[in-house]
């Protein structure tokens, strides 16, 4: 089940909503945007379907493609349907139940901490370079204005780099798979992220103020 992609449309009596979840288990990517102004009577109705991460991945390069006509998604009991400038997609749905994500999701509160998304994209990756095993991890810390990023290894030594940040909160120290972080990161496009988190293991929630139905969850690690 976690190597598919749930997708989710909810109708209301003004609009249709269309919901996608993705996880691994360590991450978790939610994507929300209305594709509808006119949705059904009544209260709202939602229809739930998990799609192959390879199906996905063949919607996204249809999409990307570009062309003509608006796209069309649809399902049977079974199948998935996707339809884009006269070409069809089908795909066998998968069975089973996807997990509570909602529960994972922090609640949004005020204690976000804002940061430069482009500083701290390419203060990871030359931090990561030093990441001495194989699940890259980087040592994150949050004081008052000021994020420091922190990895080291025995053969070549140590990186530190220091960002500017958006904190008020007490000393926070934790730690990220570098890779998880960039991935995030490399679908952002705004000038400034979010990052919350209640205390140094628990999940990350990373948005941007400009896809306020996109939000990233990434699971700390202990180093």
């Amino acid at each position: 089940i976690l190597n598919g992609l749930l997708v989710t449309l909810i109708t209301s009596e003004k609009k249709t909503i269309l919901r996608l979840v993705g996880t691994d288990g360590h991450r978790l990517a939610v994507a929300e945007q209305e594709v509808g102004k006119a949705g059904a009577k009544g209260p709202p109705q939602e229809i739930k379907a998990i799609i192959p991460k390879k199906a996905a991945h063949e919607m996204q390069r249809l999409l990307e493609e570009g062309g003509e006509g608006e796209p069309l998604i649809g399902f049977t009991k079974n199948l998935m349907i996707f339809r884009k400038s006269g070409l069809l997609l089908t795909s066998r749905l998968m069975e089973g139940n996807y997990p509570n994500y909602q529960q994972v999701i922090p609640k949004e509160s005020g204690g976000k901490i804002g940061v430069n998304r482009s500083e701290l994209e390419s203060a990871l990756r030359r931090v990561s370079v030093l990441s001495r095993d194989k699940a890259s991890a980087v040592k994150v810390s949050f004081v008052s204005g000021q994020m420091t990023l922190f990895s080291s290894n025995p053969d070549f030594g140590e990186a530190t780099e220091e960002l500017a940040a958006r904190y008020e909160g007490e000393a926070l120290n934790t730690g990220f798979n570098a890779r998880y972080l960039l991935d995030v990161l490399g679908v952002m496009d705004g000038e400034t992220i979010s990052l919350q988190m209640d205390n140094p293991l628990s999940p990350c929630l990373i948005q941007e103020s400009d896809s306020p139905g996109f939000k990233c969850v990434v699971m700390p690690i202990k180093i």
